[in-house]
């Protein structure tokens, strides 16, 4: 599976970058730290599924995620948001997000769910 990371903090890029590293099923083929940059690297790499956060700098993620599921068919998307509020989450299954994973409990939750992806399992999961 190849992943593109698009996350405005340079840390947290890294962080999930060596979080990931471990797992040879999963693959980082790139990052980005804006709207503008995610959208020309998902066209460019055609990744399998977008880790987006949705607060970066224009266009913001739920902008992202809307070109991607209209433009990226197969791409997936899993948001990472520090704002898992009920209001978010619909928001995020309205654009078609395929998962929803909390901020604090991303270490936890994301190899699992990028993993049921793999598996074609997991679909709109809300984690």
């Amino acid at each position: 599976m190849t992943l593109l990371v698009v996350d405005d903090s340079a840390v947290f890029r890294t962080r999930v970058r060596r979080h990931l590293d471990g797992d040879g099923a999963i693959d980082v083929v790139g990052q980005a730290d804006n709207g503008v940059d995610a959208l020309r690297e998902i066209g460019r790499l055609r990744p399998d599924v977008v880790l987006l956060d949705l607060l970066i700098p224009p266009p913001d993620g739920f902008d992202v995620l809307r070109a991607v599921k209209r433009l990226f068919h197969d791409t997936r998307v899993v948001v990472l948001t520090s704002d898992a509020s009920a209001p978010v989450r619909e928001r995020c299954e309205t654009l078609r997000a395929d998962a929803v994973i909390d901020k604090a409990h991303a270490t936890a939750l994301m190899v699992p769910t990028l993993r049921r992806m793999a598996a074609g399992r997991g679909e709109r999961s809300q984690a």
